[in-house]
């Protein structure tokens, strides 16, 4: 069947499957948001956050004395619950969890001055309803970054630069049709960050803040009946302002550091945009958010090192207006 009998067949179907004004109306809205519903834009986003993070976090577990070169690993598991974000007058809710790993070497190092780079895979999946239609995102995302950390007298300062592809397979079951897809997308970040260690009790109280540009791009596509979906590029700032605690423990070889982390992170910019719907002559644009305007985290973790081995796990909770997530993490580092 043709494009414009798969549109026509479509449309019948919404009509005749669909008992109320309501039903019918979700049945056409849902195909028409279906690159949101699928949480490509969203997905990219917080896919692009988490890559960012490791290679934060990762930075963040060096100590001046240990900042050799070195090869690590970031092993991460993230579930999100995303409930009403900003989508024309419905709102976009889905599940979504990505499961990847960030591997990295500090390759090269002078006085206190680090520099490295970072590989990321990461697989995600998306599933939500709506009155009327399931949709379902299959997604991999691959990237790379360079890092870098140069301590100054009391002050430690932090950056990178980063790209991260995503290939999403989209499938949407309404009112009896399957309606697929296919798109990539891309997310190039740079972000710093600045923080001072106080000493207090037995470990170091630091304060931090950071900014983070990413420019975050949707391909335009047409799906399996024929409707042509363009979304808007979007420049999306970020502004995170926390406070970690952290201590070393002695106990026999082993040096242990629990941590724990709090702060809110500020997004602004391009937050909301617009997608674009045509097929054959007519065409549509409705609004849609990318993420919150703002999130509070809280993150706990514990390293422990022993020889030219550390090994770390860590629990971070995260909760905006429509979005909460729990990210699990285990990390690896081996130095030379």
């Amino acid at each position: 069947m043709d494009s414009g009998g798969a549109a026509s067949a479509f449309a019948l179907a919404a009509s005749d499957d669909n008992l109320t004004e309501e039903a019918q109306e979700s049945a056409f809205n849902s195909a028409s948001a279906l690159t949101e519903l699928a949480g490509v834009q969203h997905g990219l986003y917080a896919a692009n956050n988490l890559f960012d993070s490791s290679l934060t976090f990762h930075l963040t577990g060096l100590y001046t004395e240990d900042q050799d070169k070195d090869l690590w690993a970031h092993f991460i598991h993230s579930k999100e619950n995303v409930r009403g974000l900003g989508l024309a007058n419905m709102g976009a809710s889905y599940d979504a969890q990505f499961n990847g790993v960030v591997v990295g070497s500090d390759f090269y190092k002078k006085g206190n001055a680090t520099v490295g780079a970072a590989l990321t895979y990461m697989d995600g999946s998306f599933s939500g309803n709506t009155e009327a239609a399931h949709t379902k995102n299959d997604v991999d995302y691959y990237g790379l970054a360079l890092y870098g950390r140069v301590e100054q007298g009391p002050m430690t300062y932090l950056g990178d630069i980063s790209y991260l592809h995503g290939s999403n397979d989209l499938k949407q079951h309404n009112s009896g049709s399957t309606i697929t897809g296919s798109t990539d997308s891309d997310a190039y970040s740079i972000g710093v960050r600045a923080e001072r260690g106080i000493g207090l009790g037995m470990g170091t109280l630091t304060p931090f803040a950071g900014l983070r540009y990413a420019h975050l791009g949707t391909d335009a596509y047409t799906d399996s009946i024929g409707v042509r979906h363009d979304s808007d590029d979007a420049n999306v700032w970020m502004f995170p302002l926390g406070l970690r605690y952290s201590a070393d423990i002695k106990n026999g070889i082993w040096t242990i550091r629990p941590m724990a982390e709090a702060g809110y992170v500020w997004t602004f910019g391009d937050r909301d945009g617009t997608d674009k719907v045509s097929l054959g002559g007519a065409s549509d644009a409705f609004g849609f958010d990318i993420a919150d305007a703002g999130s509070w985290y809280g993150r706990l973790g514990v390293q422990a090192a022993k020889g030219n081995f550390t090994y770390g796990v860590a629990y971070q909770y995260q909760h905006g207006t429509s979005v909460q997530s729990n990210t699990w993490t285990a990390a690896v580092r081996y130095h030379f």
